[in-house]
């Protein structure tokens, strides 16, 4: 499996909506727990996210997005990347824009 050794921050825009994706390494569900609270925007559309520590802790979150529609893809991306034993933690915030 592959772990994180820094903080990652990607940035793009689809369909109108900005997406801001957060990774960091993590050693415990606390750890993730408080990080995604620090990182989260309130003034966002969504903060999703989804991590993995070992093989059991894997809690999701899709914060108002249809149920299923975020948190598990994001967990999908982390155990396809040969992330299922590593402590990683993913946020992703979704900015839908302003209508024109």
């Amino acid at each position: 499996f592959w772990t994180l050794e820094n903080h990652v921050l990607y940035e793009m825009e689809v369909k109108k909506s900005k997406f801001v994706v957060r990774a960091w390494p993590v050693s415990s569900g606390s750890e993730a727990l408080e990080l995604i609270k620090e990182a989260s925007d309130p003034g966002a559309s969504h903060n999703c996210f989804a991590y993995r520590i070992g093989s059991s802790e894997v809690p999701l979150l899709d914060d108002g997005e249809p149920g299923g529609t975020a948190g598990r893809p994001i967990l999908s991306a982390i155990e396809g990347e040969g992330g299922a034993g590593a402590g990683k933690r993913f946020l992703v915030t979704r900015y839908l824009a302003a209508s024109s």
